[in-house]
């Protein structure tokens, strides 16, 4: 899952390894933001699924919303979008800050 960091920055600045969706009760640390109420159900109206961030990586070069238009045609901000091949290939994974 890649993250676009909205104004002031206009960035693509992150990308998350994140888990399948989870429903409600299947989350296993309730120590997490919202993962208690998400559990208990309080959150059905919000959410049908929560994902755990296993590995999160902070872009050394980010992306702004210009390249990303003009080299990969994304169009920020939007609710989703699919992050192109092109892009995979000129993101390497390894060479970013791993921030856990």
């Amino acid at each position: 899952m890649w993250f676009y960091v909205s104004a002031p920055e206009q960035t693509l600045r992150y990308i998350a390894v994140v888990s399948h969706g989870k429903a409600v009760g299947e989350i296993e640390r309730e120590d997490g933001l919202g993962n208690a109420d998400f559990n208990a159900g309080l959150m059905k109206d919000v959410a049908k699924f929560a994902y755990e961030i296993k590995e999160l990586y902070k872009l050394h070069d980010p992306l702004p919303i210009a390249t990303l238009s003009e080299l990969y045609s994304i169009s920020p901000p939007q609710r989703y979008a699919y992050v192109p091949e092109t892009l995979f290939k000129d993101v390497t994974w390894s060479e970013q800050e791993r921030l856990f």
